[in-house]
């Protein structure tokens, strides 16, 4: 099964060109609003974004990844599961996956449509990312699209489709404690356990540093898409 391990390529400088990287600012359709966090009420950080390359179920698609830094929820700090009996070989209901994005969101929408959204606000270091095929994953590659999952748990948690009918595979996984660096002057991310209750570290975390996995529809059908994560 076809697969691109990302690479980070370029100088840091983030140019209007580019389709796939972290950090910066997104490309996103301009009428195409910047995501606000169900809890807060806080503009989420913008985190990364793939263009995903000819080959992969997806051609001619990107996905945007966005994540609240700004508050912390113990139920929330992962993303809700399904109120199923096995993640493996789960049927996800629609209604779950229309309902369950508050503390992140992904926006999926045609590549070319993307423009350099001036009116968010740069949380992260920009760092375009070039996206290398492969016969496999690389599993120490920080971003992956396509291909199998890299388990962390020894046991496999793939979803089977949605609403019985709509298969689902792979479309991107993110490494495990993977950090994004975060630019001078950007507010710290919120951290609980600390008296201060906000990280001393100069980097964002996605949901409590768990290895992500980016499900969608087998080929692109309007159904959101499906995160779901493993921790060590």
């Amino acid at each position: 099964m076809l697969t691109w391990n990302l690479q980070a390529v370029g100088d840091g400088v983030q140019t209007p060109e580019e389709d796939t990287f972290w950090g910066g600012k997104p490309k996103l359709p301009p009428a195409m609003s910047v995501p606000i966090c169900g809890l807060c009420g806080q503009e989420m950080t913008f985190f990364l974004q793939a263009a995903f390359p000819q080959g992969h179920p997806w051609q001619g698609k990107s996905l945007a990844l966005f994540y609240c830094t700004d508050t912390w929820h113990d139920q929330f700090c992962l993303p809700e599961a399904p109120d199923v009996r096995n993640l493996n070989n789960a049927d996800i209901p629609s209604s779950f996956l229309r309902q369950y994005e508050r503390t992140f969101r992904t926006l999926v929408f045609d590549t070319d449509q993307g423009v350099l959204r001036e009116d968010c606000t740069a949380r992260i270091a920009y760092q375009a990312l070039f996206p290398a095929k492969s016969n496999r994953p690389k599993q120490d590659a920080d971003v992956i699209l396509g291909g199998e999952p890299v388990w962390i748990m020894g046991w496999p948690e793939r979803p089977a489709c949605v609403d019985g009918n709509q298969r689902l595979t792979l479309l991107a996984q993110i490494r495990e404690g993977l950090r994004f660096p975060r630019l001078e002057g950007a507010p710290p991310q919120v951290n609980p356990f600390l008296r201060s209750g906000l990280s001393s570290q100069p980097w964002y975390h996605l949901f409590a540093r768990a290895r992500v996995y980016l499900w969608g529809t087998e080929e692109p059908s309007g159904v959101p898409v499906y995160i779901s994560v493993q921790a060590q």
